[in-house]
């Protein structure tokens, strides 16, 4: 069988955080803290989104990282920010484009299967 051309790629979960915390303009301390306002509750759901796409941590570890949310509110975070996406919400797509490529990684939003969706495709650090 031969080997998949995709490359994966892990990020350092700080790296991750404090690129959200920057770009939403948001502290750490309220990102991983137990507030529930949107302009809180949203880069935290991209930002679970992104520890899950970019480093090797489990849900119940991104909750750890994340001040100590359950694995199931990472879950739904993150399902949250997929589902956003495959229904083509332009602004979380736009969010999650420039973050990702803030974070030097390639990806592509396209069209695979009968419905639109969300896929990164391949994962490389830009040279």
């Amino acid at each position: 069988m031969e080997k998949s051309m995709v490359q994966k790629v892990t990020l350092p979960p700080d790296r991750i955080l404090d690129a959200v915390c920057n770009y939403f303009e948001v502290k750490r301390s309220d990102i991983r803290g137990p507030r529930r306002h949107k302009p809180i509750s949203y880069p935290r759901a991209i930002c679970m989104f992104l520890l899950r796409k970019y480093t090797d941590l489990s849900y119940p570890n991104i909750g750890r990282f994340m001040g100590g949310k359950d694995h199931s509110t990472v879950m739904v975070a993150c399902r949250k920010i997929e589902r956003q996406m495959k229904d083509l919400d332009h602004d979380t797509m736009a969010h999650v484009s420039r973050l990702a490529i803030e974070l030097g990684m390639h990806i592509v939003v396209g069209q695979l299967t009968d419905k639109p969706n969300f896929t990164i495709l391949r994962e490389v650090p830009r040279a």
